[in-house]
Formats: C-alpha cells, structure tokens, sequence
C-alpha cells in the first residue's frame, strides 16, 4: 500500500505541477493581450468555479469515498455504478440550471456588482454567459476526477488533467493572437476544452469502474445508503466555498476592476501552494478510508501523520519562498514595476493564509474517513463569523490589504478550532506531536531560512541570475524543513536493519 501511495503522490505531483506551471506561464501573456481588468473578470470566473461547489450537495466526495472502498466490496459494485448514474443526472440538471442563472444575472453583474473602466458592458455580459457553459462543465468534470482518484487511477487522471490544461493555456493565446483578442473568445476556447476533457473524463471511468450484473440506473435507494454522510458534506461544501471565497467576493464589489486584477495575480500566486497540498491529500485519503473500514487506527494515525508532515515541509517551503520573495518573484514573472509593487503585499499576506489553510487538509481527510462531516464546517462558520465584519471594515479602509489579512486571521482561527476539536475524538494523544514535531518546526525552519536567504538576494544581477538564485533558495529550505524527517526515517531504517 505504501508503494501505491508513493505512485499516486508522484503522479499526482507530477501532473499538478505541471498544470500549475502551465496556468501560471501565460498569465502574463493574458494580461499584455486582454488588460489588468480583463484579468480581474478571468479571476473571477475562478471564484464562481468555486461557488458551484456549493451546489454539489456532497455528491463529488461521496462519490469519491464510495470509489476508495469498492476494490474491499465487491458486492458493492452495483450500487455504486447506480450511483455514479444518479449523481450524473443530478449534476446536468444543476448545470443547466447554472448556465441559465448566470446568463439572467450577467446584466445586472454588469451594471452593479464590478466597477470597470476600461472594459464595456457588453464584453462583460456576453463573458459572463459564456462563463456560464465553461463553469458548469467543469463541474461535471469534478464528478470524473473524484471517481477516478477514488479508484485510485491517478496517475491516468494526472495524464489527461495535464493535457488538457496545455491545450486550454496554449490554444487560448493562440486563439486570442490569431482569431480575437477578446475575453469572449478567451472563454470561448475554455468552454471547447473543458467539453473535451468531460467526455474523456467520463470515459476513463466507466473503463476503469468494475464491472457489474445491470446496467447502471437512476437510483434513490443508492442515494438513501449514503444520505448521512452526503448531507454532512453540504453544509461542509456550502462553508468551504464561502470560507475560501469570502475575500474575492469583497475585494471584486469593494474595489475597482484594475485592483482586482491585482489581487486575483496574487490571488493566483498564492494559490498554486494548493497545487502542491492536493496531490498529498489525494494520494492519502483512500488510504484513509481504507484503514478506518479495516479497524486498523494505528496504521491510520502512522499515515495520518506522515501525510501531515509531508504537507508542512512541502507547502511550507513553498509558501515561505512566495511569502518572503513576493515582490521579486512578481517582478520577474510579469517585467512591471507598478504591478510587482501592487501585488507583492498582497501575496505575501495570500501565500500566509494558504499555508495556514493547507494545513487543515490533512486534518479534513481524517475527519471525512471517519464519516465526521460537522467539525469542518461548524468551525468554517464561527471563523467567518468572526471574520465577515473584519471583511467589511478593512476592505473599505485599507482595500485589498485589508481583505488579505482579514484572510490570514480567519484562517488562523479556523485551524486552532478545528484540530482542537479533533483532537479530542479522534487521533487522541497526538495533538503536541502532531502540532510541534510534524507541523510547526519544518514551517518554521522554512521561513527562517528564506528570510536569510532574501538578504542575499542579488537584486542587481540579470533576471536569469535572480530565478537561479529563487531556485537554489527554495532548495535549500526544502532540505532544511525536511532534514529532521529525513533524520528520523534513516534512524528507523537503522533501527530495523
């Protein structure tokens, strides 16, 4: 098992870097064609990505958590066939439903929720309808993904998440030089892929879905066997995606366009540290549910840890290097002053709240194994609680500033109430453990060493030298946040040998 997890965390590191990397590279060239406000609109369209969630009523991680334990269940095979069914029609009739909303409302986002100078009306409807088909394919595509990670068939969805990614970043700037050079047309070529990559989503699944005695069906009793555990993750669907998208829905109606745009380049940024969260969690989490339907907790507890760990030293490096370098790294992606100077605050405040964020993903994964759904978002609520009306104030007295570290604080206060819940049913006695050895001192170790580094940063070199020179930082952070681990596994190895 642990070599299957080993595959599935390389492949999914693999693939995800590289959809990151190939999302992140034509940014710039987004931004040089269609403008900083156009920009703003294009972040945006990744926040409404995000409230659609909502509208998944638990179906995307029952599903996935149901595909984790049918290799164990054979004779479960027929009704989760009639389930992936159900959950199908379920999720074209809510997608239809979307692309209808967000054509009726795109008039009225036009007219009173943005605030554009440059970009027209029109552009800004005719987008937003556009927007709608694109948004509500990928939300059929989010049915695939979590059947094929459940199968654990992540190293093919890896594959197509890759290529599908190249074709949407590389034929978007093709299309945008060479046919239009209009957000019409930018999320034209969306909508064309993410068509593409549902069909071939969909067929990967059924391929790999073992095969049973009937056809697949619409099914409410195979509705009825999961119920609990689906209404658990709505209300933890409905406060994560109000949790992780509260910042972005102030800043767009608080402020202009052009900020936006700014805020969304950070936004953007910061957000590739969950590029390199999520692979971890998927590779862990049908070993999660494995271990708890086998009874074997400390198996569990061992993994739960290791997968822990593995998120501090990576996503902690990561986020050190974005958080201290911010301001360098924007400046040698996009070659402009005034945008390097906007948003490099802005990201280092972002890159924090992530990381914070990121650390609870693990901590989810363990509570969802174990059928516990409520501790998310009952913590999820009480830090927006606490955090909306901070939202409200710094966003109109300090903008886009204010919104970051409004997010940063919640974050705080959601990761302190979650795992100190947690930590009292389940995973008990590990709390210190878990906290100090396998969390706090490789983030720390990470940002103390890149602070030292940054005073070494050759800012008056040729930009190639000052890429080497990030590069080589980020190495050597990785090794320091991971050189206790390391130290530990190799003394184990000793130990046993």
């Amino acid at each position: 098992m642990k070599k299957l997890i080993k595959r599935n965390l390389i492949a999914n590191y693999a693939g995800q870097m590289w959809v990151a990397f190939i999302g992140l590279a034509f940014i710039p060239t987004y931004i040089k064609i269609l403008g900083i406000e156009a920009y703003g609109i294009i972040g945006i369209f990744s926040v409404i990505q995000a409230w659609m969630f909502m509208l998944d009523m638990g179906m995307t991680p029952t599903l996935g958590r149901e595909m984790a334990s049918i290799q164990n269940n054979p004779a479960s095979r027929q009704g989760v066939r009639d389930l992936l069914r159900t959950i199908e029609i379920l999720a074209v009739v809510l997608s239809v439903g979307v692309i209808i909303l967000l054509a009726l409302s795109a008039s009225w986002i036009s007219a009173v929720w943005l605030k554009p100078a440059q970009i027209s009306k029109g552009t800004i409807v005719h987008s937003f309808q556009i927007m709608g088909i694109v948004v509500a394919l990928r939300f059929l595509e989010g049915l695939y993904r979590s059947s094929l990670v459940g199968l654990q068939r992540q190293v093919l969805f890896n594959t197509v998440s890759a290529a599908t990614a190249t074709l949407r970043a590389v034929g978007a700037v093709v299309a945008l030089k060479y046919i239009s050079p209009t957000l019409e047309m930018f999320f034209i070529w969306q909508a064309i892929i993410s068509l593409l990559s549902t069909l071939v989503l969909a067929a990967c699944s059924y391929v790999y879905l073992p095969k049973a005695p009937l056809k697949a069906k619409f099914s409410v009793p195979s509705l009825k066997r999961v119920k609990n555990f689906a209404i658990g993750m709505i209300g933890v669907n409905i406060m994560t995606s109000i949790f992780t998208q509260s910042d972005k829905v102030f800043v767009s109606n608080q402020i202009e366009l052009k900020s936006v745009g700014y805020y969304m380049l950070a936004t953007t940024l910061s957000g590739s540290l969950f590029m390199l969260v999520g692979p971890i969690t998927q590779a862990y989490y049908p070993n999660f549910c494995r271990l708890h339907s086998e009874g074997n907790e400390k198996a569990l507890i061992n993994s739960f840890r290791g997968g822990s760990n593995l998120v501090a030293i990576i996503v902690g490096s990561a986020a050190s290097i974005l958080s201290i370098f911010g301001s360098y790294i924007v400046l040698i992606w996009t070659d402009d002053v005034a945008m390097a100077q906007a948003s490099g605050a802005i990201l280092t405040l972002l890159a924090i709240g992530n990381l914070v964020n990121a650390i609870t993903w693990t901590p989810l994964q363990l509570q969802l194994a174990h059928g516990w759904t409520t501790l998310a978002s009952r913590s999820m609520a009480v830090s927006l609680m606490l955090g909306a009306p901070l939202y409200f104030l710094l966003s109109n007295g300090y903008g886009a500033i204010g919104v970051a570290s409004t997010w940063v604080f919640i974050n705080i206060l959601y990761l302190a109430f979650v795992t100190s819940q947690m930590f009292k049913k389940i995973a008990r006695g590990i709390r210190f453990q878990w906290m100090v050895s396998d969390t706090t001192y490789p983030i720390l170790a990470a940002f103390i060493t890149s602070y030292l580094c940054a005073k070494l940063y050759p800012s008056e070199v040729e930009k190639s030298m000052q890429i080497i020179f990030i590069f080589a930082c980020g190495a050597t952070v990785l090794l320091v946040a991971s050189a206790p681990t390391m130290l530990r596994v190799k003394n184990k190895f000793i130990s046993q040998n």
